[in-house]
């Protein structure tokens, strides 16, 4: 079977291999990108992680990093 983010098979006698890469590479990214929930559940958990912290270190500074601060 083909992986999820591919809707059909693609016939390489009529598609240049590295349009088909390409286009292979933005659905898998696609596939991969957080849908707006995900994102709210990210941030809600951020935030309760901050107070907690914050309860403990209340001087201290809490950052995120990495693919949650870039988007």
């Amino acid at each position: 079977g083909l992986p999820p983010w591919m809707q059909h098979q693609v016939d390489y006698r009529r598609v240049n291999p590295l349009v088909a890469l390409h286009n292979e590479i933005v659905a898998f990214c696609r596939l991969m990108e957080p849908r707006e929930e995900e994102m709210k559940i990210r941030e809600d958990l951020v935030e309760k992680f901050t107070a907690l912290i914050k309860s403990v270190f209340p001087n201290c500074e809490v950052d995120v990093f990495g693919s949650q601060a870039t988007g």
